[in-house]
C-alpha cells in the first residue's frame, strides 16, 4: 500500500525507487534554497512568512514551502546518501546534490518555525534578523 493517493508506473522494476530518490531529492534542494530565500527577505525586513504566501503563489512556488513549518528534517541524510550513491553508480558528477547533502543538515523544524514567526533564526550558524536599516546601507 502506497503513502499517496496519486501512483505513476514510470519504468520496470526499480524504477519507482529511483523516480523516489529524484523527487525526494528536489525536496531538499528547495527545502535548502527557501530557507535561504526566507532569511534573505528577514534580513531586509520582509516578514518571512508573508514571504511565503507569496512564494506560493510565484513561480518561486516549489511546494515545499506549504508545511514548511511541519517538516522535521529528519530523513534527509538517507535520501541525499542515495542520491550520491546513485550518482557515483551511474558516473555522474551532482554538485548540487554534494552541496544540498551539506546545507540541508544544519535545518532544523525548531529554526524554520523561528524563520517564519520569530524576530530571529539560525542558519549555518548565523543569526538571521532584519537589519535596523533598509536597503540603503
Amino acid at each position: 500500500m502506497g503513502y499517496s493517493k496519486d501512483a505513476e508506473h514510470v519504468g520496470a522494476l526499480g524504477a519507482g525507487q529511483i523516480a523516489k530518490a529524484c523527487n525526494n531529492y528536489l525536496h531538499w534542494v528547495h527545502s535548502a534554497s527557501n530557507v535561504e530565500a526566507l532569511a534573505l527577505a528577514k534580513r531586509y525586513g520582509v516578514d518571512a512568512e508573508k514571504m511565503r504566501e507569496v512564494l506560493l503563489k510565484s513561480p518561486g512556488d516549489n511546494g515545499t514551502p506549504r508545511n514548511f513549518d511541519r517538516y522535521r528534517f529528519t530523513w534527509h541524510e538517507n535520501d541525499i546518501d542515495l542520491v550520491l550513491d546513485l550518482a557515483q553508480d551511474g558516473d555522474l558528477i551532482l554538485p548540487m546534490a554534494a552541496l544540498t547533502d551539506q546545507l540541508v543538515k544544519p535545518i532544523t523544524q525548531g529554526e524554520v518555525v523561528r524563520l517564519l514567526g520569530e524576530e530571529s533564526c539560525v542558519y549555518l550558524g548565523q543569526t538571521v534578523a532584519a537589519r535596523e536599516a533598509g536597503l540603503d546601507d
